[in-house]
């Protein structure tokens, strides 16, 4: 897998509507001369106390062929195919889309009543979403419970956050990288942006009651509200993005990810769908229709270049897109156009309808059916059994699920079965309990998918806060030590030698280092902290380190071990900014990585020419220990419990003060009076041969 999961929003209008007002007169139209000005220019000019007409939502076929070339594109980044590394931005169109729309319907109501029915809107969006949502985890939860055991476990965790439409957050909290899943990522982990969805949906309708409501120009004002609020999501997505950290936050953030719906917010109040008409004059199609097509071409070129880790997708390109796919809706929305004819032509117009089903399975389909994996097929034959499978499935929700429980037509009939003879109700509801109940069990009692080190997140010293070292009245030498206190050059500035507990070791790290915490501890005695972290970024672990440099906790260290890099890129400037802060430790180690991505090659070299030739400075190789057979676990990246072993083995054998194979001189290790106590350190080669039986 090459990427993590995107997802969808729809915000579809009511059953097609007829494009005049309720009171039955004409609504009002945009004039040709109109059509050209800017958002800003059309929020300055309307009539202060907002549309004078009743208006109605229209049913749009422009928008939801428009869905229809969204979803493809989001599948198409999924199966994967190389051609289309930015299909992701497929998600961002939605945002626009449901960001239109759902205003527009609220604007509208609120113009018809002078009132928006919060119970009623939320009632309607439940009925939109809910029913499809929950038949496929039921049936997705049965699939892996017969062919794909291991990930249930995940699955049982993952569920609650999904039905409570915050996996946006689960994901962030829980380090779940968008961009580093390896082996069968979480089936449900393509639910995050629904919650995104479904969090606007939550105070979108709230805001636009306080704003619209009491007063003239408060629809206006409404407009600004979303444009500034647009602007100020997007440009803290610039902001907290970090070239060297993973981007899973920024991505996944509501805060960080609501430019999209915020801007379709916008473009309702500026250019409500009630309002168009066809351009009165050729040149005002044309200019239109150059529009659509142009910003069409603009969001498919940075589907072509952009990727899913680059630095300007976060600070420019989302936003280029995001702006692509708004003047994408303004065109659409428009009758009469070129785009519009095209985005309305039957098989987009199948898709899109279908486009909400089409995004709910084809995660979970193409990650229990891949091929070489779960299926033996490959190539272009399992490339069509999946796409099938997904259409299969989506239009069976849509006939079966959406539709009738969105009409309710299904509520309708269950009322009349229940009435003629409850068994015809009671009998199947017994049996769906009950297939629930079995499932719930097997999700309950599902072996976890990850080692219980993994699933903590943390060691206890890397949840807990630095505290300064007793004794030493927080004396430690200054970052910009001279030569004399680099790491090999002896003690710390007043700190005597026998202060130093024989093999007290910091160790810093990922999840990497938390599968071998144990071992370590284990290995290099009770002087030993280890402070890991699942998800830890190496920006993080510098801040972490410096912290134990402020609080003195350097200054009694006989070993400083560093094993970061699995979660993005270690530069060398990074690293050399280790070696300053560690300015005083006798000994520094480094662990190198096995990561299956685009950084791993540049984290290793990095570190081979930043200790190469260093005194006291020492490179432990993970990335070839780990090419044995048996160390690392299914993601490719974990240890193994014999890989946690060996792992602990060889970083122990660079960091103790014990003599061994490896290091037959103990200068580097302080000489206390009194102790004489050795890890059980045995050696290089033999530590490695036990650690793999």
């Amino acid at each position: 897998m090459a990427s993590g999961a995107t997802s969808l929003v729809w915000a579809t209008p009511e059953r097609s509507a007829p494009l005049t007002s309720v009171a039955g007169t004409e609504a009002p139209r945009v004039e040709g001369g109109r059509w050209s000005r800017g958002a800003a220019a059309r929020l300055a000019s309307l009539p202060a106390g907002g549309p004078q007409a009743r208006p109605v939502v229209p049913r749009l076929p422009a928008l939801e062929g428009l869905r229809a070339v969204a979803v493809a594109a989001v599948v198409l980044y999924h199966l994967p195919v190389g051609w289309l590394p930015g299909g992701f931005l497929g998600v961002d169109v939605f945002f626009v889309i449901s960001g239109f729309l759902i205003t527009s319907l609220l604007v509208a109501e609120s113009a018809r009543s002078g009132r928006i029915g919060l119970g009623a809107f939320y009632r309607r969006r439940a009925r939109r979403l809910l029913p499809a949502l929950v038949v496929m985890v039921v049936v997705v939860s049965a699939a892996a419970a017969l062919f794909a055991r291991d990930a249930l476990s995940l699955l049982a965790t993952d569920l609650p956050a999904v039905l409570g439409y915050v996996t946006n957050w689960w994901l962030v909290f829980h380090h779940v990288s968008y961009v580093q899943s390896v082996g069968r990522p979480p089936l449900v982990l393509h639910l995050w942006s629904l919650a995104v969805e479904e969090q606007f949906y939550l105070v979108w309708p709230l805001v636009v009651l306080l704003v619209v409501r009491g007063g003239r120009g408060r629809t206006r004002r409404l407009g600004w509200v979303a444009l500034a609020g647009a602007a100020a999501s997007s440009t803290w997505m610039a902001i907290a993005y970090h070239p060297s950290t993973d981007p899973s936050r920024v991505y996944f953030g509501t805060d960080t990810h609501a430019g999209g719906l915020l801007l379709g917010a916008a473009l309702a109040v500026a250019y409500p769908p009630w309002e168009r008409s066809s351009p009165s004059t050729v040149a005002a199609r044309r200019r239109l229709d150059g529009l659509g097509l142009a910003s069409l071409a603009a969001l498919v070129a940075l589907m072509a270049v952009l990727e899913q880790d680059g630095a300007f997708t976060y600070r420019g390109g989302l936003q280029l897109a995001t702006a692509a796919a708004a003047l994408l809706v303004l065109v659409a929305s428009g009758p009469g156009l070129v785009l519009t004819r095209l985005l309305s032509t039957p098989v987009l117009q199948w898709l899109g309808r279908r486009s909400y089903a089409i995004y709910l399975w084809h995660w979970p389909v193409f990650e229990l059916t891949r091929p070489g994996i779960d299926v033996s097929l490959s190539g272009w034959s399992d490339t069509v059994l999946r796409l099938a499978l997904v259409l299969v499935a989506a239009d069976l929700s849509l006939r079966l699920v959406e539709d009738p429980f969105r009409s309710g037509a299904a509520w309708r009939a269950l009322g009349r079965s229940w009435a003629r003879d409850r068994r015809l109700v009671a009998v199947p509801a017994a049996a769906a309990v009950a297939v629930v109940g079995l499932l719930a069990l097997e999700l309950v009692q599902a072996p976890p998918a990850v080692p219980a080190a993994l699933a903590a997140g943390a060691t206890a010293s890397g949840r807990a806060p630095v505290e300064p070292l007793r004794g030493t009245g927080g004396r430690v030498p200054p970052a910009t030590a001279p030569a004399a206190t680099a790491p090999g050059g002896g003690a710390a500035p007043g700190v005597a030698p026998w202060e130093r507990r024989p093999n007290a070791v910091l160790a810093i790290g990922d999840s990497v280092m938390l599968d071998g915490a144990a071992g370590l501890r284990g290995a290099l005695g009770p002087a030993t902290v280890v402070d890991a972290v699942v998800g830890r970024q190496v920006a993080s672990g510098i801040e972490r380190l410096a912290q134990y440099r402020a609080a003195g906790r350097l200054a009694v260290l006989t070993a400083l071990v560093i094993g970061l890099g699995t979660n993005g890129p270690m530069t060398g400037p990074q690293c050399r900014q280790i070696l300053t802060l560690a300015a005083g430790v006798p000994r520094v180690v480094f662990v190198n990585v096995r990561m299956p991505r685009p950084w791993e090659p540049l984290t290793n070299q990095s570190l081979a020419t930043c200790t190469a030739d260093r005194p006291g400075v020492d490179l432990v190789d993970w990335y070839g220990a780990s090419e044995a057979a048996g160390v690392l676990g299914p993601d490719a990246i974990h240890a193994s419990p014999a890989g946690a072993a060996l792992y602990a083995a060889l970083v122990a054998e660079a960091a103790s003060c014990a003599p061994t194979l490896a290091q037959a001189t103990t200068d580097h290790c302080p000489a206390q009076p009194g102790v004489a106590w050795h890890p059980p350190i045995r050696p290089l080669r033999a530590g490695v041969g036990r650690a793999l039986l």
